[in-house]
């Protein structure tokens, strides 16, 4: 984030220091602080690791190895704000090119992981992904994210798949009132918090074409037995068993008997904190209510790359390998085809390929 000078005597106030990018990391300096470096991410652009003898003094780039191919797109994302609920809601839009006023351009809906999580304008190449698709991408980021202060990240207290939803439903409405949008060409996708958010969204608005949700939280009470460490539950909406109705109303899964859209759900077998056969209790329960679901082949390369480098160093448990069949998918939609593993090059060329045979 943006580095900030503090007087260690605290007689002065905190200056913000410029170093050109909007997300600063990694900075360091040796013992005498004779040469700083950091590395500076902005959207639309590759990062670059920069030096300087003087903190505050402008970027020396440092010749570093080619780590992307030269003509990859960037987008820079524009910066968006609406209001909800007396708050100012922020969010990135990542437009094509090519948008007109003349040709409604199909809009997917990406949630971040946190909920305590913030999407930031870095260079994202997943994003110019999608765009490069023909995708305009917004990515929310509703109460109860960082990077806001206290009081906003407190604001979805008790209160997860309510104001956080109107948050970015509310943006939703905000961006296709003003950009060349497709008002009836929209998907949602999100991982950890943003699946679940996805559940809350399949279970209360049939607005969305097609839905991804991975790793969700389904059901808070199985949750609540199962993650590493309860104590942010408990500060959200208490002992579940104590309070049944709140953390009910906060699962998901009590909107399943709604849900009316293509949802596929991503989970890795070897998720300890959501196991993936919780989420077939949201399938389940579509199922016997006339939906028609099936596993859908996840040759997910992208994420298992993601996870063995987290299995290295970290947890290994959120997503450790989506092997064929860990994935699910549900519709009402007939002629959905399911995903074929042999055309998929990568998690994400997948995700957007569903979600465009979806959203026809």
């Amino acid at each position: 984030m943006t580095p900030v000078a503090i007087a260690r005597e605290g007689k002065t106030p905190p200056k913000i220091i410029d170093l050109g990018a909007s997300v600063v990391s990694g900075l360091h300096t040796n013992r005498k602080q004779t040469g700083w470096v950091w590395l500076a991410d902005s959207g639309g652009k590759p990062p670059v690791l920069c030096y300087a003898p003087h903190l505050g003094e402008s970027c020396s780039a440092v010749k570093t190895p080619e780590t992307e191919p030269a003509n990859l797109l960037s987008i820079k994302p524009e910066l968006v704000h609406w209001q909800n609920g007396g708050l100012t809601i922020e969010g990135l839009l990542y437009l094509p090119h090519t948008a007109t006023s003349s040709a409604k351009i199909p809009l997917i809906l990406d949630v971040h992981g946190g909920p305590h999580g913030a999407w930031e304008d870095r260079n994202d190449l997943f994003a110019a992904f999608m765009v490069g698709h023909g995708w305009a991408v917004l990515r929310p980021n509703p109460r109860g994210s960082s990077n806001y202060g206290t009081k906003f990240s407190a604001a979805n207290k008790n209160d997860l798949g309510g104001g956080d939803y109107q948050d970015i439903m509310t943006g939703v409405d905000a961006v296709l009132a003003k950009y060349p949008l497709d008002p009836n060409r929209l998907a949602l996708m999100g991982y950890s918090y943003g699946g679940e958010m996805a559940g809350f969204v399949e279970g209360k608005t049939d607005r969305f074409k097609a839905i991804i949700s991975g790793a969700p939280v389904i059901d808070q009470f199985s949750e609540y037995g199962t993650e590493g460490g309860s104590w942010y539950d408990r500060w959200y909406y208490g002992k579940p068993w104590e309070h049944f109705e709140d953390a009910w109303r906060q699962s998901p899964l009590s909107g399943a008997a709604r849900a009316k859209t293509p949802f596929m759900l991503l989970q890795g077998q070897s998720d300890h904190t959501d196991p993936w056969v919780r989420p077939r209790r949201c399938i389940a329960r579509c199922a016997r209510r006339g939906c028609r679901w099936n596993w859908s082949p996840t040759l997910a390369r992208t994420m298992g790359r993601w996870a063995a480098a987290s299995s290295a160093g970290r947890s290994p448990n959120r997503g450790t390998v989506l092997t064929p069949g860990s994935g699910l998918w549900s519709s009402s939609r007939r002629d959905l085809p399911l995903p074929n593993p042999e055309d998929i090059e990568s998690n994400g060329m997948e995700r957007a390929g569903w979600v465009a045979a979806a959203a026809r």
